[in-house]
């Protein structure tokens, strides 16, 4: 749902470009893996092939974001519960 939400592809996201676009894309998807699966930060830092500390960095990112810009905080709470819901 994040790669349909941000237009690019699994292989893009998982990736190590850093351009703003895909960088903020990856951090959405480690923030869903988190909050919609409750997967931990090394699980998803295996996915990402990055640190487990960078994980909690983008989380941490997300949340300052969240609280500053409504619009993104509802996009990804929404993002969130639709995932769960399909989880379910």
């Amino acid at each position: 749902r994040v790669c349909e939400k941000y237009n690019i592809s699994k292989e893009t996201i998982v990736g190590k470009k850093r351009t703003a676009h895909i960088v903020t894309a990856r951090h959405v998807c480690m923030y869903a893996l988190r909050e919609a699966i409750e997967m931990t930060y090394t699980d998803i830092a295996k996915i990402f092939s990055c640190h487990h500390t960078s994980v909690m960095a983008a989380m941490e990112k997300l949340e300052r974001e969240k609280s500053t810009d409504k619009e993104f905080a509802d996009e990804l709470n929404s993002l969130i519960k639709d995932l769960k819901e399909s989880i379910a």
